[in-house]
């Protein structure tokens, strides 16, 4: 059938051929699992014993993580396993709601929760590790799966933009640490060191 045809016809055939079997292994991707997982750490000063409050507490949750406009408790206290609450999220001009549940506490080391919407479904991990004197690496990884197959396709288009929400978040988590005291002063230079004495 190609016999007649020259290098460049064939190469646009199978060009084309190739794309069609990229595009059926991508669609094929999201309907099986269209999960896609986004992560950002940063070093607060602060140790985890005085993190944890913000990570588990409605009050303070609301303050440092991004988008995240209001929580109303509904079955028991956040920092308990099977707890749930309503979340209420805001974006530009969407909103929406979830029910979360609190699924593994590690007081002081591990936050685990899943929260369900129609828009989709996110398992979030927020995990404090001691990064040396008063010093807490913290963590945050959410694994989101889309509801739709149209979103799950378009995932890589939104994923850049869910990284990013996380570290502004983290941002104003250790902004909150230090205007609300829980954080340490940050550790005197030995040029500080010899002006006092």
């Amino acid at each position: 059938m190609l016999d007649g045809w020259n290098l460049y016809h064939k190469s646009a055939v199978f060009a084309l051929w190739g794309f069609g079997a990229l595009a059926v292994a991508r669609a094929v991707i999201a309907i099986d699992g269209g999960t896609y997982e986004v992560t950002a750490t940063r070093t607060v000063a602060a140790s985890p014993e005085a993190i944890w409050p913000w990570v588990t507490q409605t009050e303070n949750r609301t303050r440092w993580q991004a988008k995240l406009v209001d929580m109303t408790p509904l079955m028991g206290d956040p920092a308990e396993v099977d707890s749930t609450r309503m979340l209420f999220w805001r974006e530009r001009y969407r909103h929406w709601t979830a029910i979360e549940a609190t699924r593994e506490v590690l007081p002081g080391r591990l936050y685990r929760t899943v929260q369900q919407s129609d828009a989709d479904t996110r398992i979030q991990r927020v995990e404090l590790a001691p990064a040396g004197d008063c010093q807490t690496e913290v963590t945050v990884t959410e694994q989101i799966r889309p509801s739709s197959y149209t979103d799950r396709v378009m995932s890589f288009l939104v994923s850049g933009d869910d990284e990013a929400r996380l570290e502004v978040s983290l941002e104003a988590l250790d902004r909150w640490l230090q205007d609300s005291g829980a954080g340490c002063a940050a550790p005197a230079t030995e040029a500080q060191k010899g002006s006092t004495s």
